[in-house]
Formats: C-alpha cells, sequence, structure tokens
C-alpha cells in the first residue's frame, strides 16, 4: 500500500511544479526519511508533514508551501482506506544478482541515447536503497532501475548496456573496484556516474575508471541529486 501512496503524493508534486523539482524534493525527503519506504498511515503522514514538508520549504513560499500540503493530506486522507490497487508484490530493497536484467538489448551505438518509454538504470550498490529512492522520485513510466551487488550481476548488468550506470559509493556493492573499473570502463554505451565522489570510495572507482581510460562521471553527495535525476529525465525520448 505504501509505495502506491508515495507514488501518489509524487504525481500531486509533479501537478503544481517541475518534474525535476518535484522528483529532487521527493528523493532527498524519502533520503531523510530512511532506507525504507514510509509504511503506514501514521508514517505516510509524519513523511509528509516532516521531511517532505522540509524539502518543499526550501523552494516554495509559505502560502504556496500551505497549498501543497493540504493536497498531499487529501491524498493521504482519500488512500487511508486500504484497496487491492496499493498491493506492493515484492520488496524494493532486495538485491538480487543472479537475474538477468530484464531490459531489451537496443542496436545503437549513439553515445547520447533518447529512449521511448522508461530509462534502463543500474544501480551497483550492496542494498537496493538508492534505486527504490530513484523508482519512487522519478516514477515507473520514467525509470526502469535494477541494482546488482556483486562482480557476476554487475557484468551481466552492463551487457545489457543499460543508459546510466549508478555506482552508489556511499552503499558499496561487493565488487572489487578494480573489477568494477574494468566493468565499467568497457561498458561504452551506458553512461557511468558514482554518486558520492566526497567519499574515499567514490573517488577511487573515478580514478580506476579514467586509469583504463573509460569515461565516468563523479558527483559528490554534497552538490545534491538534481544532476542525476536531470539526466534520466532528459534521455526519455
Amino acid at each position: 500500500m505504501s509505495a502506491a501512496i508515495v507514488e501518489k503524493l509524487r504525481e500531486t508534486l509533479e501537478r503544481a511544479m517541475p518534474r525535476q523539482q518535484a522528483a529532487t524534493a521527493m528523493f532527498t525527503a524519502l533520503a531523510r526519511w530512511g532506507p525504507r519506504v514510509p509504511a503506514d498511515e501514521i508514517e505516510l503522514t509524519g513523511f509528509v508533514r516532516g521531511p517532505l514538508k522540509d524539502e518543499l520549504a526550501r523552494t516554495l513560499d509559505r502560502a504556496t508551501l500551505a497549498r501543497m500540503v493540504r493536497e498531499l493530506d487529501e491524498v493521504l486522507a482519500n488512500a487511508a482506506a486500504p484497496t487491492a490497487d496499493h498491493a506492493i508484490p515484492v520488496e524494493l530493497d532486495v538485491v538480487v544478482d543472479d537475474v538477468p536484467p530484464r531490459w531489451p538489448e537496443e542496436r545503437t551505438t549513439a553515445s547520447i541515447r533518447a529512449i521511448d518509454g522508461p530509462v534502463p538504470v543500474l544501480v551497483i550498490a550492496r542494498s537496493g536503497s538508492l534505486a527504490s529512492r530513484l523508482r519512487m522520485s522519478l516514477g515507473e513510466h520514467a525509470i526502469d532501475v535494477e541494482a546488482r551487488a556483486d562482480a557476476l550481476g554487475v557484468e551481466r548488468a552492463l551487457g545489457a548496456a543499460p543508459v546510466i550506470a549508478i555506482v552508489d559509493a556511499r552503499d558499496a556493492g561487493t565488487t572489487p573496484v578494480d573489477s568494477l573499473a574494468d566493468a565499467l570502463a568497457r561498458a561504452t554505451r551506458t553512461t557511468a556516474i558514482v554518486w558520492g565522489t566526497d567519499s574515499p570510495y567514490g573517488r577511487s572507482v573515478v580514478e580506476a575508471v579514467e586509469a583504463r581510460g573509460g569515461a565516468i562521471t563523479g558527483v559528490a553527495t554534497s552538490e545534491g541529486i538534481g544532476a542525476i535525476l536531470d539526466l534520466v529525465i532528459s534521455r526519455r525520448a
């Protein structure tokens, strides 16, 4: 139920502000909330009245913020009675490395790829927390995100040429840096990003990929998630 309601909250934000602004507010609020999705009515209310309201207050004036919070409260009130539409069939924070990636193979060598539909994104991390927040912030219509942790899982996923691969340096997977750098340097059809270059691990991944002649972009967590969200949004046809 909770993930479906968070989806409705995101849709409400997107009707009132630009998509990147809405996605950034949702992502940052979810990150402040914790590693899992708010699970019930009490937690959802706390999420809206706490982290989400605080993030919206950074960019909205008082009157607009008050109106926005009222609209979000209405979403929660309308969703208070559970329905079958809110059922969540899978746990979003589980990383399964031995499942083949579901992205279709694309016959293109273009360095900048526009996607008609959800943008395939690989998150390389120990858990699925970042992948879950990206999915919740952008919506499944915009992003098709999978998470992998070990070397074999990363290799198989990169072999399907996702449009973007994000290394979560704050939640490092089990792939050794050298093996990870080898795989990313070979993935010439994938835009590689390290989220968290303000950490020693993040810097070491960037340096290792560049030493192999690969292209990779580093984003410090202090810079915010906006650039990564913008990149995903921009790749949709």
